[in-house]
């Protein structure tokens, strides 16, 4: 028992993590599991109408929303390319990444990873400081910037073009939403097939101007305006 008679909550220790008993393991609800990777204080919200199951949050800190406890980064062993335990492949229907990316060393690492947990179908949500304007350069702990190309080198092609770079998967760009001064919204979706990759290449081929955007659920297209300039504002 912890101090004042409240029950010590116990954890659950794996691999490289840890995660509070009550929500390990993810229910099997026959939805897909949505995971949300650097949730922080303040978790992202989904609509009621999500297609999704259970949320699991991820992140450094084991704040109060967070269940699974890690180093998405492994910015202690960054060496390694140890894969995330508490994540089976293929089994996760949306990753959402609110203001998360723009903190990891190790982008392409941690792309791998979301590419391996996704399932077919899947999609990865990303809100980033746009550019280098003040949200990106103000904060002491971001070390990267993104701009609305930078998400393309995970297409079909610029894969096999920097095929030095370690990117194992490839991913479609579905929408876009942007402020010079302030965030970047991205959804994407992996593709995991061949027939998904060549899917992709006969949509670009249709396009005067090469970029392709994958088709996706309206009430995710629709979320980009309204979770722009909503974060990495300073308080106050």
């Amino acid at each position: 028992m912890a101090s004042g008679g409240v029950p010590e909550e116990r954890w659950h220790r794996g691999h490289g993590f840890r995660a509070r008993s009550t929500a390990w393991p993810p229910a099997s609800t026959g939805q897909g599991l949505a995971v949300e990777l650097g949730c922080g204080r303040k978790p992202a919200l989904l609509p009621d109408y999500a297609l999704v199951g259970d949320i699991l949050r991820v992140d450094w800190h084991d704040f109060e929303a967070v269940h699974v406890q890690t180093d998405l980064d492994h910015t202690a062993e960054p060496t390694r390319r140890t894969r995330w335990a508490w994540a089976e492949n293929e089994s996760c229907a949306l990753v959402i990444c609110h203001q998360a990316l723009e903190h990891f060393r190790n982008l392409i690492p941690v792309m791998n990873e979301i590419w391996r947990i996704c399932e077919r179908g899947a999609f990865v949500e990303t809100v980033v400081p746009y550019g280098v304007g003040r949200p990106a350069i103000q904060d002491p702990t971001h070390v990267r910037f993104f701009t609305e190309t930078t998400f393309r080198y995970w297409e079909p092609g610029f894969v096999e073009d920097f095929g030095d770079y370690g990117i194992n998967g490839h991913f479609a760009i579905c929408g876009q939403s942007w402020l010079d001064d302030g965030n970047l919204w991205t959804l994407l979706s992996p593709l995991k097939t061949a027939e998904e990759v060549d899917r992709w290449n006969g949509f670009k081929q249709l396009q005067a101007d090469g970029i392709v955007r994958w088709p996706a659920p309206s009430w995710l297209l629709g979320r980009g305006p309204e979770l722009l300039g909503k974060s990495e504002k300073p308080d106050g």
